[in-house]
């Protein structure tokens, strides 16, 4: 996710701001963060907890593609286990800002569970609720109110905090919602969702 669109997606910036940073990036040069401080539209502990969040994105991200890559060749592209890192994938990807790429892997993930595991089985159930996080995001961020007020983005539900709980198939969770501040408190479900991709290490 590209720094502007996690601060839009936290309600901590406009598409105003951004194009007055990015018309003053094009004059004065500079980063899209520096050049936001400088317009009075964020402050440098907002951009330095938006960059330690970005970062976190992507090594939660990395950390998922790893090991389903090893899960692949240790238990088989269909093994159930191989599409539970799918869906840890998807989740990842989805808080990413990834959400058309998490959608086609959850729902691999999802069709492999139900194939070998069934449709009651827990694995199944979070399948399916990330293949509805993924879609949700994707309905928000294509609809014509999107941009309206109170129209909040919703975001992934890490699958690390879910547990064991369950939920009827197909239930959309979001969370996490948009325009909520960025603070450490956001590094958690990332940090978790890392924390059980390494379990499976």
């Amino acid at each position: 996710m590209h720094l502007g669109e996690l601060l839009l997606a936290r309600g901590l910036v406009t598409n105003s701001n951004i194009e007055a940073a990015v018309a003053r990036q094009e004059k004065l040069g500079g980063r899209i963060g520096e050049n936001l401080i400088a317009l009075g539209a964020i402050t440098r502990k907002t951009l330095d907890d938006a960059l330690r969040e970005q970062y976190e994105l992507a090594t939660a991200i990395l950390a998922a593609e790893d090991l389903l890559t090893k899960s692949k060749r240790i238990n088989g592209d269909g093994h159930p286990k191989t599409n539970r890192v799918r869906s840890l994938l998807a989740v990842a990807l989805t808080t990413g800002g990834r959400a058309a790429e998490a959608l086609s892997v959850a729902r691999t993930a999802l069709t492999g569970h139900q194939e070998a595991l069934g449709a009651d089985h827990p694995w199944t159930k979070d399948s399916a609720r990330v293949v509805a996080d993924a879609a949700a995001v994707i309905e928000w961020a294509t609809s014509s109110d999107q941009g309206a007020a109170g129209s909040e983005a919703p975001r992934a539900v890490d699958i690390a905090d879910r547990g064991g709980r369950t939920a009827p198939v197909g239930q959309v969770t979001t969370r996490f919602v948009g325009k909520a501040p960025l603070d450490h408190g956001h590094a958690g479900p990332l940090k978790r969702v890392i924390g059980l991709l390494a379990r499976h290490h």
